[in-house]
């Protein structure tokens, strides 16, 4: 029929949209919910100490968000496949020996030879998708279940259903564990005994006759038409045991031959398994078929002549076959009630369509018609096919504006919870790590360098009129020393230098040059003294600027070198074309020294020269001079000048401080006081804020990232959420 075909190519655009632009979107959308909750949950655990922001977090529920999602996924697939099916699909369901069967063998040209049909035991095992083909012989294609899905579809639901423990979990396991003893004290001891034999003799006892058939992978297969009855079917001995098993692994089978009927060119059939037994599954499998292959519905029921009423198991099946589209498309809208009749039930049929309109089952309509009469059953499927020409394209339009409704109520909750999440960090959305952000900080470090160094100061001030211990102790050491190790020769060796230089006086003259020489090196440790006072006062300094001035952030160095690298550090210029007068200040303090060649030495020479020949102190030497004049001289000579150096030196104990407080008090106007020099430290301390501040920085850093983090992903929600991305229908 060319409206039958007119629909299926309107359906078209509808199933690309879906698979290429709808589906993708809200797996996109709901990948970054996920990824977004994710965060949720790993800021839940990073902000147990702010306590505002806690609770900003667990305000926020996309459980039940993204539980949607994923169930509206499943729906939007049924839609696509509804959408794409190259056929309209009519499914024929009911209960076990109402004539199903019957009804798809005449509207189909097929045979008890492949679809068999029974008054007996339950034929149909598989669903059956049978359509036209203009020419060509009848085939099939069969789909297996893989050895997996076979396991998880098939086997598992016996094990739950029943309470068995434990549950093998691969089919090896299931051939060879040991088969469970029959149920006990079951809630419903017949169900579950009959369930059990399923089990049992369908399953276990014959899985060598059917796990061939059922590879690692799912596969389809192509099969003659002499085959398709073993593959759908089940035969049973007289005693109603199975007979075959291979329908046990198929999952459906398709099959292609010619309708008798003219127009249903593009109708297809799918035959259920009849519900009633107690086979596993059914019930299932016939809701995901409904939902999947099928556009509309032929409820198939046959009264008995004996007198017949609707019961449970008629609405139990029309509650199992409304879950497979549920409230998007209601079922009354998309089914037919067809009371199958003979020539002895007649009466029964009308009795149950005139009782049809009190019952909780809502179809279309209600035919009376004979299944086995060609002429009533495709008068039947022109009534259906008639139907679906005049209602399909409202009944897409409802199943997808109900889809829309859906999406639209997801994308509202989304919308509700991003506004929660957006606020999650209070209002300020950004946290600075820049210089405006640490300027307060700089001014306040500013101030407790100052304050410390100016303190520093003070205390140089007070000490500057008291003696230099590091000098004074260095100084007595060297007198000691001087006293002890006089280097004055003895006698013996006095009157061997006079036969070697032929004279008293040339002796004299050697050894007053030789024990100067040896004095003078002795006052040359003065220097370590004076070294120490100067190392104190720059590690006293250096100490001041590491502790106070945070500055030990920048190297490890301490003392003269931390004061060298930090004026390395300091770059040549801060302001621009002006030398750095911060640099400048490190650098004096850090070359400054107190030598004993520059304070001290020169005060001591005078006192030597009373030991330096020609010199108008020496001590003379008689006309008729002896070796211990010679001695008596030297050693004379010798007490004097330590005498007089010691005096000498003992005026100068107070000078090392003095020094310290003049070098240091350079310093600070150097760093401190010149013209400048504070924008100086604001831009240095800026520039090192992140070494200087470095906990801080990183907690900065470390928040900064969490906010950014955090808003980026929302934001990607909130671009997965437009709506035009989710327009099913234009």
């Amino acid at each position: 029929m060319p409206q039958i075909e007119d629909v299926l190519t309107q359906r078209i655009p509808l199933a690309n949209k879906l698979e290429q632009v709808i589906t993708p979107n809200l797996q996109k959308l709901y990948q970054t919910i996920r990824t977004l909750e994710v965060n949720r949950q790993k800021q839940l655990a990073e902000c147990v100490n702010e306590p505002e922001i806690l609770i900003n977090l667990q305000n926020i529920d996309f459980s039940e968000i993204l539980k949607r999602i994923d169930e509206e996924l499943k729906v939007l697939d049924k839609l696509r496949l509804r959408f794409a099916r190259k056929t309209l699909n009519i499914g024929v369901v009911g209960l076990a020996r109402q004539g199903k069967s019957t009804l798809l063998q005449i509207l189909s040209g097929l045979t008890d030879a492949e679809i068999p049909s029974s008054d007996r035991m339950p034929c149909t095992s598989v669903q059956s998708n049978i359509y036209h083909q203009t020419e060509g012989n009848t085939y099939a294609k069969v789909y297996f279940h893989s050895e997996s899905s076979f396991f998880k579809e098939v086997i598992a639901p016996y094990y739950k259903q029943l309470n068995f423990s434990p549950i093998p979990q691969t089919l090896d396991d299931f051939r060879h564990q040991k088969f469970p003893e029959p149920p006990k004290n079951h809630e419903n001891p017949a169900k579950a005994e009959s369930i059990y034999k399923h089990l049992r003799d369908d399953y276990y006892q014959c899985l060598d006759q059917y796990a061939l058939l059922l590879k690692p992978e799912q596969r389809q297969e192509i099969i003659k038409k002499e085959q398709i009855q073993e593959f759908v079917s089940q035969k049973y001995d007289t005693q109603g045991n199975p007979l075959v098993f291979n329908h046990l692994v198929v999952k459906k089978v398709e099959i292609f031959c010619h309708f008798g009927a003219q127009g249903v060119e593009k109708i297809g059939l799918v035959d259920m398994p009849g519900l009633g037994d107690t086979r596993l599954g059914d019930a299932e499998r016939m809701i995901e078929a409904l939902g999947e292959d099928v556009d509309f519905i032929l409820f198939v029921r046959k009264p008995v002549n004996s007198g017949d009423f609707w019961k449970k198991d008629d609405i139990d099946l029309y509650d199992d076959a409304y879950q497979a589209l549920k409230e998007k498309l209601p079922l009354n809208l998309w089914s037919f009630m067809v009371l199958n009749h003979d020539e002895t039930n007649w009466n029964r049929c009308q009795d149950l369509k005139n009782t049809l309109v009190n019952q909780p089952i809502r179809v279309g309509g209600c035919v009376i018609a004979n299944c086995k009469n060609p002429e009533q059953a495709n008068q039947l499927l022109a009534t259906v096919v008639d139907y679906l020409a005049k209602n399909i394209n409202n009944l897409d339009r409802q199943y997808a504006e109900s889809c829309q409704k859906v999406l639209t109520e997801i994308q509202t909750s989304i919308d509700s919870e991003l506004e929660k999440a957006r606020k999650v960090f209070g209002k300020t959305i950004k946290i600075e790590t820049g210089a405006e952000t640490f300027l307060p900080q700089v001014q306040k470090l500013i101030k407790s360098i100052t304050k410390s160094l100016e303190d520093l100061l003070e205390t140089l001030r007070k000490k500057r009129e008291n003696e230099d211990q590091f000098f004074k102790a260095q100084v007595e050491t060297v007198i000691q020393s001087c006293k002890q190790d006089t280097g004055i020769p003895s006698i013996t060796q006095i009157e061997d230098r006079n036969k070697e230089v032929k004279g008293y006086g040339t002796t004299y003259e050697q050894y007053m040059n030789e024990v100067r020489a040896h004095l003078s090196q002795k006052f040359l440790s003065i220097d370590d003294g004076l070294k120490k006072s100067v190392e104190e006062l720059k590690n006293q300094v250096a100490n001041v600027l590491i502790q106070q001035g945070k500055l030990g952030a920048l190297t490890e160095k301490q003392g003269t070198e931390f004061l060298r690298t930090i004026a390395e550090i300091l770059p040549d210029e801060i302001i621009g074309g002006k030398p750095c007068k911060i640099k400048f200040g490190f650098q004096v303090l850090a070359d400054f020294e107190l030598s004993y060649r520059g304070f001290v030495q020169h005060r001591i020479r005078q006192h030597l020269d009373i030991l330096t020949p020609n010199e108008s102190e020496v001590l003379q030497l008689s006309k008729t001079p002896t070796a211990q004049q010679v001695l008596n001289n030297l050693k004379t000579a010798h007490q004097e000048a330590v005498y007089k150096c010691e005096e000498s030196l003992m005026d100068f104990f107070k000078e090392p401080n003095q020094a310290a407080f003049a070098i240091v008090e350079e310093f600070l106007d150097r760093i401190l006081r010149a013209e400048d020099v504070k924008t100086e430290w604001e831009i240095f301390l800026l520039q090192s804020r992140e070494k200087i501040w470095e906990s801080e920085f990183q907690g900065k850093l470390i928040e900064e990232t969490r906010r950014k983090e955090w808003l980026d992903l929302v934001k990607l929600v909130e671009n997965a959420n437009q709506s035009e991305k989710l327009q099913i229908l234009n």
